[in-house]
């Protein structure tokens, strides 16, 4: 599968590193750390490989969308229509000092996005996943595996979310529309307070046991 990253920090740098190994081809695009990012794909080819955000969008038969909140409109704008495209983000609209959100309890960044990005399949996932739990092979707490969840409102492409969310070595769990998106950010605000506010756990994770 042909993934372009749009948002090639931690998670997308991670994530994408991850899916590289696993077989599939990337293109990272939209960073400050173009150097550091070179070497990496320079590592992983043939299956790596940089680009600016419009040839990343034209690249992938999925986008990657993992820029911070303040960045979205500059990234969407440099990557240009992404109509049809199935788009995979993981944006938490929080503030600069992570003590609450930044949108109304009536939307969320999935909403905002999939309004932005006209004609685009957006869909919610990775949002609750710490960056720094991407590198483990696999991606274990405990000995149990990481729960992904994603949500999105279209079928096709929520097949494809979930098996790049194997992919990359985690459990996927189908949390149901795009709506849903506004639980899932709530819930990375809860891990937020536990972690960094509560000091309760320094690496907690969400395993759902059913």
């Amino acid at each position: 599968m042909k993934i372009g990253i749009l948002g090639s920090g931690k998670m997308g740098g991670g994530l994408g590193k991850v899916w590289a190994e696993r077989g599939h081809s990337v293109m990272f695009s939209f960073t400050l750390e173009h150097d550091n990012l070179k070497t990496l794909a320079d590592s992983l080819k043939p299956n790596a490989c940089v680009g600016t955000p419009r040839e990343a969008a034209d690249f992938g038969d999925v986008i990657f969308f993992a820029p911070q909140w303040a960045q979205v409109e500059e990234a969407l704008m440099q990557a240009g229509p992404l109509t049809g495209k199935i788009v995979i983000e993981c944006v938490n609209a929080v503030k600069p000092d992570l003590s609450g959100p930044l949108l109304s309890a009536g939307t969320s960044a999935s909403e905002e996005i999939a309004r932005m990005a006209i004609g685009a399949r957006v869909l919610k996932a990775f949002n609750t996943i710490p960056a720094s739990h991407i590198d483990a092979h696999p991606p274990f707490m405990r000995g149990q595996t990481e729960t992904v969840f994603y949500c999105g409102d279209d079928n096709e492409a929520k097949a494809v979310t979930a098996r790049l969310i194997r992919d990359a070595g985690f459990d996927a769990v189908d949390a149901g529309p795009l709506k849903s998106a506004r639980c899932l950010e709530s819930l990375s605000l809860l891990l937020i307070e536990l972690i960094v506010f509560q000091k309760v756990a320094p690496d907690a994770a969400v395993k759902l046991l059913y």
